[in-house]
């Protein structure tokens, strides 16, 4: 079918956003937001002859700028035939949007939702055609806002795509935005209000400026409402504007609106999106403002994955030790190296590194590069894996004897207990332990608790003995 208006239904980032595309010859001119489904109030275009209606015509203002009655009652027959006919719910919509947006200027919105549902039904279709009754109003955002709390969570996060423009563009634009948010607190209308700052700050040829009136905005609210509005601004302006927003939170830093924990959130936000842009350019501009260690660390880990020759031609031109950001440039490839299996460099950059927090991510890292790797072995040599570990001739730490051992009894029970009863008399105590700590755990497993604790008895190190302690109490139901 070649149509002259065709209409989109886009899903995106979990919230709806409609959009129309308006062919113009070859091309197709793509609106959002405040330029709904077939132009704004900055947008508008004569509307020609309907092909369904009593008139044929949208009836136009009579004299002294009133409407007639029976203007409206043309517009509601206008609108009756249109969404009643057996035409594509594109078609029908595509057509109707000029009556709607009329019968929203001279109609409350409550009863321009009650002409199309008693049509359409509730939600579904009807709800794509929300967001232009709540563009066109010429009712106050403050009765728009309680219409929309009338709405399920569903129908009014369609119909905030034509409310939340307007709000935004208001003086009273915090209290407004407050009043929304703390009416409706739902996950479905925060989607919808940071898709729409992000268009709103991927459109503004100025965004910085753009970013800062938002600012302003969230700095005029209170409550709960404010936390939810950060929560969507930093999540839009991370994606839309991630420098600015991070410059925006410098500037901001100190400020009793500014939360020390909401900014963390949201600088991990920016830096997460910085190494998606570009891994190389995220390193370089968090080391040059002062990230934390953490983001860094992530950022080089990225570029050198991506890059490596390049990483390394950089590390050349500028020593680890000459830049503030050292930790976080070794813990990046003490990760990269984790990544890659490198165990044995991973360990060398972790002999660097004293800040606790990277430590703790990377001994977490780490501990799952040799669980992999040692799980590899005891699936390729059970007996050797385990006979080298309880000999200390292996690389990995003694500790890992309890992880070899009891991948050896789920996978064969018979052969590890035949080398345990060989062997045990010649383990050291401190490697016993380990072999005893699988067979209690592997026996609370198996709901013979009276066997695990008599394996319980012979483990030395406290935190294993408790650890093992757990899961037979666990096992218990105790």
């Amino acid at each position: 079918m070649n149509k002259k208006y065709p209409l989109a239904i886009l899903i995106l980032a979990g919230s709806v956003s409609v959009v129309l595309l308006i062919k113009k010859g070859d091309q197709e001119e793509q609106r959002h937001q405040g330029q709904l489904l077939g132009g704004g109030r900055d947008n508008e275009e004569p509307f020609e002859k309907l092909s369904h209606g009593s008139s044929g015509q949208i009836p136009r203002q009579s004299g002294g700028g009133v409407r007639e009655v029976n203007d409206i009652e043309a517009l509601r027959k206008s609108l009756a035939s249109l969404l009643s006919s057996e035409e594509a719910f594109d078609d029908r919509a595509e057509k109707a949007a000029p009556i709607i947006k009329e019968l929203a200027k001279l109609l409350p919105a409550s009863e321009v939702i009650d002409l199309i549902s008693g049509h359409l039904g509730d939600g579904g279709e009807r709800d794509l055609l929300l967001p232009l009754i709540f563009a066109e109003s010429t009712e106050t955002e403050e009765k728009l806002i309680s219409v929309v709390s009338g709405l399920t969570p569903d129908s009014a996060s369609v119909a905030v795509i034509g409310l939340i423009p307007r709000i935004l563009d208001k003086e009273r634009s915090s209290e407004l935005m407050g009043q929304l948010l703390s009416e409706n607190p739902e996950q479905k209308i925060l989607d919808t209000l940071t898709h729409s700052l992000r268009v709103e700050l991927s459109n503004a040829s100025a965004n910085a400026d753009r970013l800062h009136e938002f600012a302003k905005l969230f700095e005029g609210m209170e409550g709960d409402a404010k936390m939810k509005f950060f929560e969507s601004l930093s999540e839009a302006a991370s994606k839309a504007s991630p420098k600015e927003f991070w410059s925006l939170l410098d500037n901001k830093s100190g400020s009793e609106n500014y939360d020390p924990e909401w900014v963390e959130q949201a600088r991990i936000k920016i830096s997460i999106q910085l190494r998606l842009n570009d891994p190389r350019d995220a390193a370089k501009f968090l080391i040059g403002n002062d990230a934390p260690d953490r983001e860094i660390a992530h950022a080089i880990a990225a570029w050198e994955a991506m890059s490596p020759q390049t990483f390394q031609n950089w590390l050349a031109d500028n020593p680890v030790d000459s830049i503030e950001g050292k930790a976080g440039i070794i813990a990046g490839m003490a990760i990269r190296a984790v990544d890659s299996g490198d165990l044995k460099a991973a360990k060398d950059y972790m002999g660097e590194i004293d800040a606790p927090d990277l430590r703790d991510e990377l001994n977490g890292r780490l501990w799952k590069l040799e669980q992999t790797l040692v799980q590899k072995e005891v699936s390729r040599d059970p007996e050797a894996t385990v006979s080298d570990l309880a000999s200390g001739r292996s690389s990995f730490e003694g500790f890992w004897l309890e992880e070899a051992m009891g991948s050896w009894v789920a996978m064969d029970f018979v052969s590890a207990t035949e080398w345990y009863e060989k062997k045990w008399d010649s383990l050291p105590p401190e490697k016993a332990q380990f072999v005893a700590a699988a067979f209690a755990k592997q026996s609370a497993e198996q709901g013979d608790l009276e066997t695990a604790r008599q394996w319980a008895e012979f483990i030395q190190d406290p935190k294993t003995k408790e650890r093992i302690d757990v899961e037979i109490a666990n096992a218990a139901g105790q």
